[in-house]
């Protein structure tokens, strides 16, 4: 859970290995008779479904936890910032994501802590600001007399702060700002091959589908600022999205199933 912490919320493309999500427990130059070779990097490996991976409830957890950051990350404009800061060198890693052009009643400060070692530990979070932050994980205040307020962490926890709380998908639509900006599926599942999307406040939208990996499947531009834009979905395979729309005032995302 902690890796994914310190990995995915930071800017940029992100490569996870097979199964990551799921802690699969084989490397990619893994042989076929279970040995280990850099010959064997194209090899077949254990397929994690058929090893019951996704009915270990502590493989799940980590699962849940990495989808949750993703959404976090998906819901937010300052994740799409390129300022951040990684201090490292130990087991102990902070990261500061942070973009000042956003207003200040919006997130745009993000500290991430994360406790690696087999002890429990007292973290200096070294915080931009002291007074009130949030726990993006589930938005629960933690207030800070002083920057260096330390962090408990047990071994393997870590904490994601944020100046504001974060805007994060809910089983239909979730707005990350308060601006009304809006994205709706008039039908869902979809069935037919093409998306009608009800938007709101779309001026110079983009519209951008997810699968839930956070890979971007399509792209287009929102047509209407406000209105029902059509979508072909022709090259989509049957799955569950995640359905995003940015623009100048913040994002939107909602689920999508095709069928």
């Amino acid at each position: 859970k902690a890796f994914g912490a310190i990995f995915l919320p930071i800017p940029g493309p992100k490569m996870i290995w097979q199964f990551g999500e799921l802690g699969y427990d084989f490397g990619i130059n893994r042989c076929v008779d279970g040995t280990y070779n850099n010959n064997c990097r194209l090899d077949e490996k254990p397929v994690a479904f058929s090893l019951g991976y996704d009915q270990d409830l502590v493989r799940k957890s980590v699962y849940d936890t990495w989808a949750k950051i993703l959404q976090i990350r998906l819901a937010n404009p300052v994740f799409d910032t390129k300022t951040f800061s990684i201090n490292s060198g130990d087991l102990m890693p902070r990261i500061y994501i942070y973009d000042n052009s956003l207003d200040a009643s919006k997130l745009k400060d993000v500290v991430i802590l994360a406790n690696l070692t087999l002890t429990a530990q007292n973290i200096n979070p070294n915080l931009p600001y002291a007074g009130t932050w949030y726990n993006l994980m589930d938005n629960s205040v933690r207030n800070f007399a002083a920057t260096n307020t330390p962090v408990s962490l047990q071994p393997g926890d870590f904490i994601i702060l944020g100046n504001k709380p974060s805007g994060t998908l809910a089983t239909d639509e979730t707005n990350a700002t308060e601006n009304s900006v809006k994205i709706q599926l008039e039908q869902n599942p979809v069935s037919n091959g093409e998306a009608r999307l009800k938007l709101s406040n779309a001026k110079n939208g983009m519209i951008a589908i997810y699968d839930l990996s956070g890979k971007l499947i399509k792209s287009a531009k929102a047509e209407f600022d406000n209105g029902t834009q059509l979508l072909p979905l022709n090259s989509v395979k049957s799955g569950m999205y995640l359905i995003q729309l940015k623009t100048d005032k913040g994002n939107a995302i909602t689920k999508m199933i095709v069928k």
